[in-house]
């Protein structure tokens, strides 16, 4: 803090404090006046003891007062002074932080990634039916393949498709 800062507090404490005093002072002459007795008192004129204090004067500030001013006035600035702290705390965590839109666009890539990955995926699960289907038409083929190697190693089993072929040729069709 600065010192013009704190002198201007202090002398502003110290004029509210004067007004306060000059206040109370005119309550208090009000008060009396309007209760004191409508006859003149008969004057006794008594020492005041040495030790007991005099009243201050209108206007003026009490040591106490001035006191009391001074420590309120150190404890605001006090606190002042930790807020300032905790402000610069918290500055500093928020640059600490990474940026909010660098954040948001990792985000967004990543999601199209994803959405990237997850078409690639489907491809490939197309493609793996695809290939599934012609592994089956060639294991068929290839059954088809090996039944007719056994078929030309064992005769026996197609005479009867043979003696139909062979109709066929010898009469024609539609003879059977």
């Amino acid at each position: 803090m600065s010192e013009p800062r704190r002198s201007g507090r202090i002398a502003a404490k110290i004029a509210a404090a004067k007004a306060a005093a000059d206040a109370d002072a005119k309550t208090a002459a009000k008060t009396t006046a309007k209760t004191a007795p409508k006859t003149a008192p008969k004057k006794v004129t008594k020492k005041q003891p040495a030790n007991k204090k005099q009243p201050a004067a209108v206007g003026t500030v009490t040591r106490q007062q001035h006191d009391a001013l001074q420590r309120a006035l150190d404890d605001a600035l006090e606190r002042i002074d930790e807020l300032e702290t905790q402000v610069e705390g918290l500055e500093a965590q928020i640059n600490a932080q990474p940026d909010f839109g660098l954040l948001q666009k990792r985000i967004t890539d990543l999601e199209n990634s994803r959405d990237e990955l997850e078409k690639e995926d489907k491809r490939i699960q197309k493609r793996n039916i695809e290939l599934d289907d012609e592994l089956d038409r060639l294991k068929e083929k290839l059954t088809a393949l090996t039944n007719k190697v056994e078929n030309a190693e064992n005769p026996e089993v197609d005479e009867e498709e043979e003696d139909d072929e062979h109709d066929y040729y010898e009469h024609g069709p539609g003879i059977v």
